[in-house]
């Protein structure tokens, strides 16, 4: 038996919500969705509003073709290397 029929799954598969729990009900976009799963992997109880109080890490500079100097260079690189090494060493952590 199909899942999903007219882009809504099934009703013997998962129970329609209800019109109060519609109302109640955010938007929430992909960008949203994508933090607040990271944010799941350090604190399973993690909410939506928990995403607003988590203080935003310094964005990062591009990265350029071209470098005026070696001193330009490695602060581009530099933090980059240490979150990737960061987000391997959860990676690991996590797996085991």
């Amino acid at each position: 038996m199909p899942l999903i029929e007219n882009k809504s799954i099934q009703s013997w598969l998962v129970q329609e919500p209800s019109a109060m729990d519609f109302q109640r009900s955010r938007k929430i976009t992909p960008q949203e969705l994508s933090r607040l799963e990271d944010l799941w992997k350090q604190n399973p109880h993690a909410k939506y509003e928990d995403l607003h109080n988590v203080v935003q890490e310094k964005l990062q500079q591009p990265v350029l073709l071209r470098y005026k100097d070696p001193k330009q260079y490695k602060e581009i690189f530099e933090p980059l290397i240490k979150l990737e090494a960061d987000y391997d060493k959860q990676f690991k952590e996590s797996q085991t």
